[in-house]
């Protein structure tokens, strides 16, 4: 009766297609039927099934408001642009398109080189949608591939922040596409000390065009903190006619595309993501960018057999593929396919021995999939390698805390602590090696004062940490301040929700602060993720209270 119920809640539309002018002259049962397995697939993600269904009924029913929309769900899902094209516009014909819509005809109209068409879909976008700060740049772009030196104006950042926000990064390209090369290198100024993902595509894309026009210092510096060495040193071997030595306005638009996208999946609404994303990929179907994008976007939509399917198609010799690997490796690993996340892993590393970042991706795989001997000489190998190459300090202490997980999983605390207290000499403000080091001695009972030090100096350095905050508030459950401890861990249950740790040692303090009902809450709530082990012992907690149970772990 329940799957009734949900199923029909999700059919309703099936009444409005029934109403349409157009249903009336076709076979109503077997058209209502069609809609009902197109929608079933839908809602199973079986996406292929459900745009074929949707477009056998599209064909006769075109009219439909409802189908128009499920079309271009189904069409954005499958990454059948040329069928959402189709949806968008039937839907613009009864002014009923999305805000997304301009974006799509613009894209369309661009790649036919429609440029009259492309700046009305531009247009529409200012006028209609809440992208409109897109519209500027995309017209920039229609201009510059029709030859015009790019003319982009720097609006009041109070009226319009979110296009300068947007545009930073488009004036470098506007600038290299159409060879001004020093403005291009001025306006990289703009992007100084950025970290973000926007940042070192432009950098990968940027370095080829200057080493091609001989300045490949320029190239190099843009790289160092890019791409690998060896992936860098082919970039930067570039040549005058080099197609790699010109950025293409196609290319440039997808970036754009893809930092929208980026942002829409950081405030949690991933279905507009994927149509940036595949926007992005519609516009430049050979970026690498944009499909490592896809991949996130498709993921974070159920749909991780298609994100696979995008990171499976970079190439082995792109700058990217060892952000694939790892992203694949995740995925695998997510969907419950150890030995394949393994095997994936370690393929590529054998393939580029070099290759830190690959290095590091199969000694987490190894310790993942419960390989500990194998991660252990893993990440000895890393700590090596950082060490004789001189890497930068927080390279070369991160590795030594890596390791120190792994021999402590192994019952080696002994070298696993003098690990740790070789990476805090070497960065002796990272939080999280601060963090380990002096939680795992609390959790050990072993020098609970300096133990509770450390955990003090990691918390000032990220107080909005929750294994942070946990780990103060244990250390002050240790020596028995419980006003102290209370607050701490219940600041770290709520940003975990129901970790099992977080919520026993919230539990115990409620106890010892005399709030017994919550202690048994808390208690409860840490069952939920426990092992069998750690099962029976909060359910002695449960029963029996602190005092009484057995307690040791």
């Amino acid at each position: 009766m329940v799957l009734i119920i949900r199923i029909c809640k999700h059919l309703g539309a099936v009444a409005l297609i029934a109403a349409s002018p157009s249903f009336a002259a076709t076979d109503a049962s077997s058209d209502l039927d069609r809609y009902f397995d197109a929608r079933l697939a839908e809602i199973g993600n079986r996406d292929d099934a459900a745009l074929n269904g949707y477009l056998n009924l599209f064909k006769k029913q075109a009219d439909s408001e409802v189908l128009a929309d499920h079309l271009f769900t189904a069409a954005v899902r499958e990454g059948d642009m040329p069928s959402a094209l189709r949806a968008v516009r039937a839907q613009e014909l009864r002014n009923q398109t999305s805000a997304e819509a301009p974006l799509l005809l613009f894209a369309d109209a661009f790649r036919r080189k429609n440029w009259a068409m492309a700046n009305v879909a531009a247009s529409e976008l200012a006028a209609k949608s809440n992208f409109g700060f897109m519209a500027p740049i995309l017209k920039e772009w229609v201009s510059v591939a029709q030859g015009n030196a790019p003319k982009l104006q720097t609006p009041d950042t109070t009226v319009d922040p979110y296009f300068v926000y947007f545009s930073i990064d488009q004036r470098v390209y506007l600038n290299l596409a159409s060879d001004n090369l020093t403005q291009a290198k001025t306006a990289f100024g703009a992007l100084a000390g950025l970290d973000d993902d926007f940042v070192r595509d432009l950098a990968i894309s940027s370095a080829p065009v200057f080493a091609a026009n001989n300045d490949r210092v320029m190239a190099a510096t843009l790289l160092q903190s890019s791409v690998e060495r060896d992936y860098g040193e082919a970039l930067v071997k570039t040549v005058k006619g080099d197609p790699a030595a010109k950025i293409l306005p196609e290319t440039a638009l997808a970036a754009l595309h893809l930092r929208v996208a980026r942002t829409l999946i950081e405030q949690n609404n991933g279905e507009k993501a994927l149509i940036f994303a595949r926007i992005a990929k519609w516009l430049a179907p050979s970026s690498d960018p944009a499909k490592l994008l896809l991949a996130q976007a498709l993921d974070n939509q159920g749909l991780s057999d298609r994100a696979l399917n995008a990171l499976n198609e970079i190439d082995p010799a792109s700058p990217y593929w060892p952000r694939a690997v790892s992203d694949q490796v995740r995925l695998l690993l997510k969907t419950k396919k150890p030995a394949q996340a393994l095997s994936v892993a370690v393929s590529a590393y054998k393939m580029r021995p070099n290759s830190g970042h690959l290095s590091l991706v199969a000694a987490q795989t190894y310790e993942e999939t419960g390989d500990l001997k194998s991660a252990a000489l893993a990440y000895s190998n890393l700590v090596g390698e950082a060490d004789k190459a001189r890497a930068n300090p927080q390279q070369r202490a991160i590795y030594r805390m890596f390791l120190a997980t792994v021999l402590d999983k192994m019952n080696d605390w002994p070298f696993a602590r003098k690990l740790l207290e070789e990476a805090k000499g070497i960065d002796p403000k990272n939080p999280f090696i601060l963090n380990y080091l002096g939680y795992t001695m609390l959790d050990k009972r072993e020098d609970v004062p300096l133990g509770l030090e450390y955990v003090r100096a990691a918390f000032k350095l990220s107080p909005e940490s929750a294994a942070i905050a946990d780990s103060l508030g244990w250390g002050y459950f240790l020596i028995g301040d419980y006003e102290r401890s209370v607050p701490l861990l219940e600041t770290a249950v709520k940003a975990s929700g129901n970790d099992m740790t977080m919520n026993e040692h919230l539990g115990d303090a409620y106890w010892l602060s005399g709030r017994f009902v919550d202690a048994r809450y808390a208690w409860r709530i840490a069952s939920q993720n426990a092992t069998e082990t750690d099962l029976k012992r909060l359910s002695g907690k449960i029963d029996l209270g602190l005092d009484k149970a057995v307690t040791t772990k």
